[in-house]
This record gives structure tokens, C-alpha cells and sequence, in this order.
């Protein structure tokens, strides 16, 4: 193997582990915190901030757990 391919195979490896994605459950208590500062009003941004989450993530959490909330 040549220098070239080893630099691109290194890069491949790089541009891997940029993309590795890793999910946290989510806990009791974030879920009772994301109810509570969305009952306050506060966006879902805001919200994610708090949380160390994105805000997409907090939206599909509030979401998954207020239609659960219905069924019970």
C-alpha cells in the first residue's frame, strides 16, 4: 500500500467516526422536566438547551409522550 491510500483510508476512517451518532435514553426525570418548562411555555429550542438534547429530539419526545398521556 502506498502513502496515498493509507492518507485515504485514514480519512474514511475519520469521516466515519464524524458520523457515529450515539442516543441517550431518555430519563424519568427529563421527561418530567420537558413537561414541566413546556407547561411554562418555553420553546422547544430553550427547552433542548436545558436538556443538553437537540430540539428536534425534544419535540419528538414531548410529542411521543403527550399522545401516550391520551391513551392512559
Amino acid at each position: 500500500m502506498n502513502g496515498i491510500e493509507n492518507r485515504n483510508r485514514l480519512e474514511a476512517s475519520v469521516t466515519t467516526m464524524e458520523k457515529k451518532r450515539t442516543y441517550r435514553h431518555w430519563t424519568t426525570l427529563e421527561d418530567r422536566k420537558l413537561l414541566e418548562l413546556r407547561l411554562s411555555g418555553m420553546k422547544f429550542r430553550e427547552i433542548a438547551d436545558q436538556l443538553s438534547r437537540t430540539a428536534i429530539s425534544v419535540e419528538k419526545r414531548y410529542r411521543k409522550i403527550t399522545v401516550a398521556q391520551d391513551y392512559l
